[in-house]
C-alpha cells in the first residue's frame, strides 16, 4: 500500500513524456544545378502541412549540421519550434556530408541558389506549408539567408540572421 502514492506520483512526473509528439527525421536528396545535395528534415508529424525552417550554416568547412552544429541548432531551435509544429530543413553546402561538389569554390550566389533549389525542393513535399517558409542562417550563412530572401520576397515567410560578419 505504501507504493501506491509513489507510482501514483511517477506516473503523473511521466505524463508528459508518454503523450510526447512524434518526431520524424528523414536524410534526403535534391539536385541543384546539376549536383545532388544532401539535406535532413525534422518536423512532427501532423495531419496538416506544417511552417518549415530553412538553416543555411556558417563557415566553408563547418556547414553539417551533424558535425557542427547539432547541439546549438537543438537546444537553441528544435526544442522550442518543434513543440510548436514547426518543422527544420538543413542543407549540407556542396561538399559536405554526401552533397558532391567543392564548397572552396561555392560563392554566396551559388550558395544561395543551392538553398533555392532546397526550398523548392521543401515546397513540393506533402509535408511542407509552403506559404510559410522561413530562412536563418548564421555566420556568413546569415548573409546567405538575407541573399536568398531578397531574391525571393514573396516565398519567404520570415528571414533571421544570427551572428552576421561585419562588412
Amino acid at each position: 500500500m505504501k507504493y501506491i502514492p509513489f507510482a501514483l506520483i511517477l506516473l503523473l512526473a511521466c505524463s508528459p513524456l508518454l503523450s510526447a509528439q512524434s518526431i520524424k527525421r528523414e536524410d534526403l536528396v535534391f539536385q541543384s544545378g546539376g549536383r545532388v545535395l544532401s539535406a535532413k528534415m525534422i518536423y512532427p508529424e501532423s495531419d496538416e502541412p506544417i511552417p518549415f525552417l530553412v538553416f543555411v550554416g556558417g563557415e566553408e568547412a563547418y556547414h553539417s549540421y551533424d558535425v557542427h552544429y547539432r547541439e546549438f541548432l537543438q537546444e537553441n531551435f528544435e526544442d522550442v519550434f518543434l513543440l510548436e509544429n514547426i518543422g527544420f530543413f538543413y542543407i549540407n553546402t556542396q561538399g559536405i556530408g554526401d552533397s558532391k561538389g567543392r564548397w572552396q569554390r561555392a560563392g554566396f550566389y551559388d550558395r544561395a541558389l543551392d538553398v533555392d533549389a532546397g526550398i523548392n525542393f521543401l515546397k513540393n513535399r506533402q509535408e511542407v506549408d509552403s506559404d510559410h517558409i522561413g530562412v536563418f542562417g548564421h555566420g556568413r550563412g546569415a548573409w546567405i539567408a538575407q541573399i536568398v530572401t531578397a531574391q525571393n520576397p514573396g516565398d519567404i515567410s520570415a528571414m533571421l540572421s544570427l551572428a552576421g560578419p561585419p562588412l
